[in-house]
């Protein structure tokens, strides 16, 4: 794995608002006590099926220095472990509210176990 390909372009990234209501509403959820993941998969041939990754955060969550914080630590997440997740997946994060007392070593692993607990699921599937 270089850095390159480490990197999260604007192609892994979920930036529409039918995209994000498609990965809310027509996937799955795993719910941790951290975290919420709403997920999919992207059925589309005429596209690379890459993994994809969208983070919402609310006001209600905070001030906006803690919601960037949040966003940091699960782009940077997804961004380490995009490389084992299942192709044509799409996921959208969401934080609780305990995740604003959380440190961000504790994010990751709550985003890590969901992860694991995500590819389990896909082998099931």
């Amino acid at each position: 794995m270089s850095l390159i390909d480490a990197s999260f372009p604007k192609s892994k990234r979920i930036l529409r608002h039918r995209e994000f209501k498609w990965g809310s509403r027509a996937g799955r959820r795993l719910v941790g006590s951290l975290l919420v993941v709403d997920f999919c998969f992207q059925k589309k041939l005429d596209q690379a099926l890459v993994p994809r990754m969208g983070v919402v955060v609310s006001k209600r969550f905070g001030k906006a220095h803690s919601r960037n914080r949040f966003k940091r630590i699960a782009r940077e997440a997804f961004r380490l472990s995009q490389f084992e997740m299942p192709s044509g997946i799409h996921l959208v994060l969401r934080p609780r509210a305990y995740a604003l007392q959380a440190s961000s070593d504790d994010l990751r692993k709550e985003l890590r176990t969901l992860l694991n607990q995500l590819v389990e699921e896909k082998s099931l599937c």
